[in-house]
């Protein structure tokens, strides 16, 4: 029976892909920004952004819509939306040294909301050491912990578990909050070995001890797992930042099924080359298409998307641009480099 239900979601979804696809002449009204990638970043900027109504705001995003795809609706379904799917972009590693020289798969949502549409919900914020250490390296106080607080708690929305169950032995409300965009919660559905765990923790104590709050800025030991879900559907950047309300501003426009290939340079700033127009292909019919804003273009197409983009530009190191055949605009060593995953 799940074989046939995923089998009935995945033709919903195929065919919700062929629908997504916008009109060719979507983007003929000027824009004042020009975000690309509707995931985590884009989602929240496209928000913001058209929270003044005097910006025009246009998100392209390559993948289809979110909304109504129940697969992506159902925590409980969350292993079957990656990989080898109509959400992921399907990318894989090369050969890894400390895997055996494997390559394995590298889960990325291609889909409105970006992975948090496709990912396995945990909610965390990092730990205080971790934002204290961005703040002294960067000489910004503002990346500190303490600083971070406002804008986690602009973000949550702390709701009650889908069994409405007493919360307070397992999160520490005191560092939550309830009026923000995401909802956050634990879970509902408790299992048998739940209090096993819980009750080893008191008797392990040291490295094992029992952490009331993964996200109080202690992350170590063990605690209850704080999930982005609301009620019994997924919460994501697109179900929160795009949500209908914000959705139907008339300042918002959102291109879905329309891959972004490249920036192209309108001119110089100061001498240095300005890149403020796109070039994008339509999935409804192969069409090339290119915008232009008036003031910006912000790239947030992903880990992997946005220094792909910057590559394909002409932003990138020279010699590797020249050897795979673009033009060097931009001589920019670190791009596509350092990244590191946990």
């Amino acid at each position: 029976m799940l074989a046939l239900i995923n089998t009935l979601v995945l033709a919903l979804a195929l065919n919700r892909l062929s629908l997504a696809a916008p009109a060719a002449n979507s983007t003929n009204d000027p824009y004042d920004f020009i975000v690309v990638g509707g995931g985590n970043a884009g989602a929240v900027l496209a928000n913001r952004l058209t929270e003044n109504p005097n910006y025009h705001v246009l998100l392209i995003e390559a993948g289809p819509d979110d909304e109504g795809v129940l697969q992506l609706e159902i925590p409980f379904l969350c292993h079957e939306d990656t990989p080898n799917t109509p959400w992921d972009w399907n990318y894989t590693t090369v050969a890894q040294p400390g895997l055996g020289g494997r390559s394995i798969p590298y889960p990325r949502g291609h889909v409105l909301g970006g992975s948090s549409s496709v990912n396995y919900l945990f909610y965390t914020r990092g730990t205080r050491d971790d934002f204290n250490r961005y703040a002294k390296v960067t000489g910004d106080q503002g990346w500190s912990w303490n600083n971070m607080q406002q804008y986690f708690k602009k973000n949550e929305n702390f709701t009650a578990p889908v069994d409405h169950h007493d919360v307070s032995n397992q999160v520490d409300l005191k560092v939550h909050s309830t009026s923000g965009i995401m909802p956050v919660s634990v879970s509902g559905f408790p299992t048998p070995i739940d209090g096993r765990i819980i009750n080893a923790t008191s008797q392990l104590k040291g490295d094992f001890s029992f952490n009331l709050d993964i996200n109080s800025g202690n992350g170590l030991g063990f605690g209850w797992v704080q999930t982005t879900t609301n009620g019994p559907r997924r919460s994501s950047s697109s179900t929160s930042y795009l949500a209908p309300n914000f959705r139907q501003r008339p300042n918002l426009h959102i291109v879905l099924g329309a891959q972004v290939s490249r920036l192209l340079q309108t001119g110089t700033v100061k001498g240095l080359p300005e890149f403020r127009s796109v070039e994008y292909r339509l999935e409804s019919d192969g069409s090339i298409q290119h915008v232009t804003a008036t003031r910006e273009v912000i790239l947030s197409a992903g880990t992997v998307g946005t220094p792909q983009i910057l590559l394909n530009s002409g932003i990138g190191k020279t010699t590797d641009l020249k050897a795979v055949g673009i033009k060097p605009i931009v001589d920019l060593a670190d791009v596509g480099e350092n990244m590191s995953d946990h």
